[in-house]
């Protein structure tokens, strides 16, 4: 991202850290696909180990991050790599060994007294890992008080700014590359792991990382939910089908994801029916999808929809957004208390899975835009593909 963009985000957590009366805002990550926060603060991905970010106005952001026990140096915010970033600290944690995992918090601890913070906003405690958030708040009891500050972080995180868009749009557009290579060598006799790894191996190529690339075979009439990749061992046959995720970011970072149906040869009426059902599903919950949309009456409209199909509700969710999570705020479901903004970015995915005849999925980005029109970034058919 440009310094500009990560100006942006720092000018409005210091608005966010001054509206709630905190002189900083932690956030920690320890995986690239839910840990979008760090991403957020300082435009790095984030590794398996775990990362601590604090951002204090006036002064960017310290990181803390896995390296040399003790290490600790000061940083130049205008650099390229960790732009905005003031200090760097190290430690030697690990999370497979449970007696170092109040290392970060120690570090944190220390950075907190010498600055004199007395309140102080947490970002993202779901991340958080018990012991961190424990020894934290022992360590600074009767010094420190801790707010919660995720939700004002969410409602920034949620709008994606103009130069967020040109790189979803760009992540949408590796995933349709990686799906047109996808169909031009898959084959019968290929296990379903081979088949994603024709995709994962594309991705890499075009500048993809992280995320999930998801498929499952069946022959046609049968089940065929997507699987995770140690799953994938079926041998797919001729006349079978094959549902196939693609929901990993793009060189920038951020998600999108599209998903079909391919049939390895000629594709039945039972399944050119559900994907048809499928796709209508989609189509005729977008135009109630607009910016100041409750996520609970599109949910509730996109069920009577299915119902009036006669197809059973969706209870977990189909559409959400995207950004540096793979799934992140709003989830257009009825426990959401957000509406929809002009500048998300949701992935929209009605599936239907009766659990033993069909899984018929058609999913696809889209872009509210500022006069409330909802522009789908994908450019995959919409339709079950035949090779």
């Amino acid at each position: 991202m440009t310094a500009a963009e990560i100006g942006r985000r720092h000018a409005l957590l210091g608005a966010a850290a001054q509206d709630g009366r905190v002189d900083a805002l932690v956030a920690l990550g320890n995986e690239d696909d839910m840990s979008g926060y760090i991403r957020w603060f300082i435009d790095e991905p984030v590794s398996s180990y775990r990362t601590v970010v604090m951002f204090v106005p006036g002064d960017g952001v310290t990181v803390i991050e896995h390296g040399a026990a003790g290490g600790a140096h000061r940083h130049d915010p205008e650099a390229d790599e960790y732009h905005g970033v003031s200090s760097i600290h190290t430690v030697a944690s690990f999370q497979s060994a449970a007696y170092t995992a109040g290392y970060e918090a120690e570090t944190l601890t220390h950075l907190i007294r010498k600055r004199a913070f007395v309140r102080v906003g947490l970002v993202g405690g779901a991340n958080m890992p018990y012991r961190f958030l424990r020894q934290l708040m022992e360590n600074l009891e009767g010094v420190v008080e801790f707010v919660d500050a995720t939700d004002a972080v969410d409602a920034m995180m949620m709008v994606k700014s103009p130069e967020e868009q040109i790189h979803i749009r760009a992540t949408a557009a590796l995933q349709d590359e990686v799906f047109a290579a996808v169909l031009a060598e898959a084959k019968p006799g290929m296990r379903e792991i081979d088949v994603t790894a024709l995709a994962r191996s594309a991705s890499l190529r075009l500048g993809g990382s992280a995320g999930v690339i998801l498929a499952g075979s069946a022959r046609q009439g049968a089940f065929a939910p997507f699987k995770l990749t140690w799953n994938q061992n079926r041998v797919i046959r001729e006349g079978d089908y094959l549902s196939l995720l693609i929901e990993n970011a793009g060189p920038s970072g951020h998600f999108t994801e599209v998903a079909r149906n391919i049939v390895f040869g000629k594709a039945g009426s039972g399944l050119l029916e559900a994907c048809e059902q499928a796709r209508t599903l989609q189509e005729q919950i977008l135009p109630s999808m607009r910016p100041g949309a409750s996520c609970a009456d599109v949910f509730r409209q996109h069920n009577d929809q299915r119902i009036a199909l006669r197809h059973p509700a969706e209870n977990r969710i189909f559409a959400h957004g995207q950004g540096y999570n793979l799934v992140e705020r709003p989830l257009v479901r009825a426990d959401e208390p957000r509406s929809l903004e002009a500048g998300m970015n949701l992935a929209v995915h009605p599936t239907l899975a009766d659990g033993h005849s069909c899984f018929a999925v058609m999913c696809d980005n889209f872009l509210l835009s500022e006069g409330g029109e909802i522009v789908r970034l994908h450019r995959t058919e919409q339709k079950v593909f035949e090779i």
